[in-house]
């Protein structure tokens, strides 16, 4: 309760995270960071290993979401954005492509405001004793919950961003966090990710608690309209 409570008044954070799991039969990892602020609302994730099924995104990706407007990084793409690095994607294109808006929502896959308010319905949280995460003191806590009390614990806001990603409604989700002497967030593991279609396992390490993050979109002469056949 106190690290939801203490999440929720954090303005900026930032977070390194590896993901791992099965897709569609295939292996696969990830492994990036995220960088969040509150004013202007604003998060970049950089992911700089993605791999599927023993092939790999060369150059990795970057993406940068500034209110409604996602910019996209991915080096192999400066083809068919006339040599410039960025692409950009408006609220409408978001709209109508799933893809687009399933990228925009792993920031809140990995938000700790949100992961710790849903971890306040655990029946069966327990503490695991002290560990040291980062050179910090830490209590480790264990327990699960289902996403259907998990929903339960969100405002009609939050409770709409989470319902994109959470899935099936009876789901048991196991999480082991590690909460530093200011009821902050330090790491969290889940071996399952919520709405997963299939196994996929994630760790984050978080951190930059209040530090400025001023992130902002790429200038604009870096920035070239996304193809219509990415969006078809």
């Amino acid at each position: 309760q106190k690290a939801s409570q203490n999440t929720s008044k954090v303005d900026t954070y930032k977070i390194s995270f590896t993901m791992s799991g099965t897709e569609g039969g295939d292996s696969v990892k990830m492994r990036g960071s995220m960088r969040y602020q509150a004013k202007p609302p604003a998060f970049s994730m950089a992911f700089s290993d993605i791999s599927s099924g023993g092939q790999t995104v060369p150059g990795g990706m970057q993406m940068i979401v500034v209110g409604n407007t996602l910019y996209m990084k991915m080096p192999f793409l400066t083809q068919v954005t006339g040599g410039k690095p960025w692409m950009k994607f408006s609220q409408s294109d978001l709209r109508r492509d799933k893809n687009l808006k399933e990228i925009t929502q792993s920031g809140d896959q990995v938000n700790p405001q949100l992961l710790t308010k849903m971890f306040t319905t655990s029946k069966d949280v327990k503490s695991a004793g002290k560990e040291a995460v980062g050179g910090l003191q830490t209590t480790h806590y264990t327990g699960t919950f289902t996403n259907k009390d998990a929903l339960t614990a969100l405002s009609p806001r939050e409770r709409k961003q989470a319902a994109e990603f959470l899935g099936n409604e009876g789901e048991k989700v196991a999480f082991d966090l590690w909460v530093d002497d200011q009821q902050l967030p330090r790491k969290l593991v889940m071996k399952s990710l919520p709405g997963a279609r299939e196994k996929m396992a994630m760790t984050m390490l978080f951190g930059g608690y209040g530090e400025p993050m001023n992130i902002k979109a790429p200038s604009p002469d870096q920035v070239g309209k996304a193809p219509r056949q990415l969006l078809s």
